[in-house]
């Protein structure tokens, strides 16, 4: 679900597949820093290349690694340690 870039090319069926690749492209989003939805969007848009940034974003919010407001305007990464296997996941990505 990983193309040689590191980008998403799929959504795996399998909640676990999800979570890790969830990983891979939480890492982009600046951390400590409010964003618009558009630059959300922009940073989902460049890891995801299946076109659904959209699930990704909703995935992020539902899976705790990305907050917002309730109005949705400003978005917010969760600073927060990977598990061992998403590590894991991550160091494999970043070898290709």
């Amino acid at each position: 679900f990983m193309d040689a870039s590191g980008r998403m090319s799929g959504w795996p069926r399998r909640t676990q597949v999800q979570a890790l690749c969830l990983w891979a492209v939480w890492r982009f989003l600046p951390a400590k820093q409010d964003l618009t939805e558009k630059e959300v969007n922009e940073v989902l848009k460049a890891r995801v290349t299946f076109g659904d940034h959209v699930q990704i974003r909703r995935s992020l919010i539902e899976n705790g690694l990305m907050k917002r407001t309730i109005d949705g305007a400003i978005y917010r990464r969760i600073e927060r340690k990977p598990t061992e296997e998403a590590q894991l996941f991550l160091r494999a990505l970043m070898k290709r």
